[in-house]
């Protein structure tokens, strides 16, 4: 699943060759700049909006540190 322009999902076909650890390599579909979504695949679909962030970054709704959560 790839973001869209407008933070929608989009589905697209990808050609797989070998794994590398436990990373699949991409040899074909992708393009320079295409945002690939890596999480919470089971939870979205095609078309619909999301609210992009970084792999690894915090959720908006969670503090940065932990410990100044009141």
């Amino acid at each position: 699943m790839l973001l869209g322009a407008d933070n929608s999902v989009e589905a697209r076909p990808v050609t797989t060759g070998a794994m590398q650890g436990a990373r699949w390599q991409i040899t074909e579909g992708l393009k320079a700049g295409d945002k690939v979504i890596v999480s919470s695949l089971g939870a979205i679909q095609p078309g619909a909006k999301v609210v992009p962030r970084e792999h690894g970054a915090p959720a908006p709704d969670t503090p940065a540190n932990p410990s100044q959560a009141q």
